[in-house]
């Protein structure tokens, strides 16, 4: 088992630290400390006060995974290598692996190959390609480039989903479409005569949303229904499965991804699921002459070129020119564990889950708020007054770290099991430790 160094922080003394920093300089001196003066800084007032998700069982706050071994190696070497792999100049083959390292994703979640994309800081980045992809793709079937000639003459553009994440809406700010316009349907819109009513309406003018692990509850869309309503109307579909798409690792939710194949452009965070280092995450398109129309670079000093395969090359298909070797970690990942280990983290963090939700319905101090459909576990206190403080004390003051979020209006908490540490036996603690902690709260 991969072991931190450090003794995991409450977040008292976290707070703590951080209004008293006069041990920790914050301004630059004139003669440098060395490196030796500046380690001894870090090692005794930063990293004690460091989160320790890296391999946290108990960590179940966001989305966050944690940092395997192999993960870990790999980002090392990422480091001490220090590659740039913007390009390909016959300098350096990682540009090379990294695309070897995406075909071996693809494997993974049986999605064709015919998809190509590059590794992005996350899949902000990538919801942001996604959208450019799309602006481009409407564009150009009105023989306008937005890229180019930016949005004066935009067609307008409908834009739909059910409960995406904030970052889609940050995606169409950044890319022009602006937040208002996207528009809200329920889940059962989405799959039904509506979503198809509305997108007759405005064929070829239309971009819809659908999420692989919404962020509360962990709920899918439906991608084979709304797949075959897209390409009937010429919609784009982007797929933003940030966590969810690990689904389509395991032999037991495969399913939950089923029609993966329509969508146009994909978005998935490496970070979380996988548990490599941050950042790193991977967009797909299957419309690569979109992507290099948005984002290409035509520098002089950097010459014209493709990769040997005869893609682009990475900056001219992502926003950042200047790019870290991010794939390693991936790739040391997938070649350390393997299809059945990676199957096999995705199980037993699902199946951790549902064995909390189901402890959880069980109980008559607790409501179960949704089902469990893969790793997040969305639950509220019966007294739902008691629900927020309830989830401050717990975090505070026991090993355990939950999301406060709202759902429906009301204060919720919620679990996301994803740090490769955590496995089944942790279950009857963590219950012990909320029902131990709701009963004190209710004698206070």
């Amino acid at each position: 088992e991969f072991k931190t160094l450090w003794e995991k922080p409450n977040i008292e003394n976290v707070m703590k630290r951080v209004s008293q920093l006069q041990d920790i300089p914050y301004s630059l001196p004139d003669q440098g400390l060395g490196t030796n003066k500046t380690t001894a800084i870090f090692m005794e007032h930063i990293l004690p006060f460091l989160s320790h998700t890296v391999s946290d069982p108990y960590y179940f706050g966001y989305v966050i995974g944690g940092t395997t071994e192999a993960a870990c190696i790999g980002d090392i070497f990422c480091t001490l290598t220090d590659q740039n792999t913007a390009l390909f100049d016959g300098t350096s083959i990682a540009p090379v692996i990294e695309q070897q390292t995406i075909t071996m994703i693809k494997d993974l979640f049986d999605i064709p190959q015919s998809f190509q994309g590059l590794f992005t800081t996350g899949a902000t980045a990538s919801n942001i390609l996604g959208m450019l992809c799309a602006r481009e793709h409407i564009g150009q079937s009105h023989h306008i480039s937005p890229a180019e000639d930016g949005m004066a003459a935009f067609p307008v553009t409908h834009i739909y989903g059910n409960d995406v994440h904030e970052s889609i809406r940050k995606a169409l700010s950044v890319a022009g479409f602006g937040r208002r316009s996207y528009i809200e349907l329920s889940d059962r819109d989405m799959e039904s005569d509506v979503l198809e009513e509305k997108l007759s309406a405005c064929s070829g003018r239309a971009i819809v949303i659908a999420t692989l692990g919404k962020v509360n509850t962990g709920a899918c869309d439906h991608l084979e229904r709304i797949g075959q309503i897209c390409q009937k109307y010429k919609a784009w579909l982007h797929v933003d499965g940030a966590f969810g798409l690990f689904a389509a690792a395991s032999p037991s939710y495969k399913y939950l991804t089923k029609g993966i194949h329509y969508a146009d452009s994909i978005s998935t965070d490496m970070h979380k699921w996988l548990n490599v280092p941050y950042d790193c995450a991977l967009f797909l398109t299957r419309h690569l002459t979109c992507l290099e129309a948005a984002c290409h670079s035509k520098a002089s000093y950097m010459g014209a070129g493709t990769m040997p395969d005869g893609n682009p090359f990475p900056m001219n298909m992502g926003i950042e020119n200047s790019r870290r070797f991010r794939a390693l970690a991936v790739f040391f990942s997938l070649l350390a564990y393997g299809k059945q280990g990676i199957a096999e983290q995705v199980q037993n963090h699902c199946h951790i889950a549902k064995a909390l939700g189901q402890k959880i319905s069980q109980s008559p101090d607790y409501d179960l708020l949704c089902d469990v459909t893969i790793n997040i576990v969305l639950f509220a206190l019966k007294n739902r007054d008691l629900t927020e403080a309830f989830i401050k004390k717990v975090n505070e003051k026991t090993p355990l770290y939950l999301s406060k979020t709202i759902y429906q209006g009301e204060v919720a908490a919620r679990i996301a099991v994803c740090n490769h540490a955590s496995h089944s036996n942790i279950v009857d603690n963590c219950i012990e430790i909320l029902d131990k902690n709701r009963a004190d709260l209710e004698k206070a």
